[in-house]
């Protein structure tokens, strides 16, 4: 729980429009001798409508297109998604994605559930067989296509706020001295990728049409 925690604390430090989460340890007693039988670490996220209303919008079934999903919004929570290493997630089938409505027109994806991320590395993750990837850890870009010089704003935001991201690794509780440097390590290997222009190009340019189906 404390390593998809850290992944939802991440996307907060990007945008307002995430899911809040907390930690929290639940006690389990029995109730006939009324002795603890065990503790586990659970993680409990917004409700769905309170985030609806908190981006003054309301939750909504639909299940929009890119063109029909604002661009920005949309752009970056799949660079997101390539960050954290996860493809584990449909916008046309509202799958670990919720849509929020605005009064004004605007239709904003919200991702969650990032068990399946190659970042938090759950023995029991694999990815989609048509994605043919060799496992979770390997990333691939999803999103809407674009050219290096729009793509390049995105970048520097996710960069604004690298050191907040991998000094979050140092302050979550209950993350191996272990986990914490290998989780560390990959996210660097993002910053990497969008710091050279050839690895933009590989990742999220070319044959971007072929990758982006949602």
């Amino acid at each position: 729980m404390p390593r998809e925690y850290a992944a939802y604390r991440i996307f907060n430090l990007m945008t307002p429009r995430s899911f809040r989460a907390r930690l929290a340890d639940g006690l389990y007693v029995d109730a006939g001798s009324g002795k603890t039988v065990a503790t586990r670490r659970g993680l409990f996220i917004e409700d769905d409508d309170d985030v609806a209303r908190r981006l003054e919008g309301r939750s909504s079934e639909s299940k929009p297109t890119f063109a029909r999903a604002d661009l920005e919004t949309t752009t970056l929570f799949l660079l997101f998604e390539y960050m954290i290493g996860n493809t584990d997630l449909s916008l046309i089938a509202q799958h670990n994605v919720r849509v929020v409505e605005t009064p004004a027109g605007g239709v904003y994806p919200v991702p969650y559930d990032f068990d399946y991320s190659g970042l938090v590395n759950a023995q029991y993750a694999i990815p989609a067989k048509m994605l043919n990837l060799t496992s979770v850890r390997e990333r691939l870009y999803r999103g809407p296509c674009r050219t290096a010089t729009q793509f390049q704003p995105f970048f520097e935001r996710m960069q604004s706020v690298r050191d907040q991201v991998l000094s979050l690794y140092d302050t979550i509780p209950g993350l191996d001295n272990g986990y914490r440097k290998d989780a560390q390590k990959y996210l660097r290997q993002f910053y990497e990728t969008t710091e050279s222009p050839n690895k933009v190009k590989g990742a999220f340019i070319d044959g971007c049409n072929e990758r982006a189906g949602m």
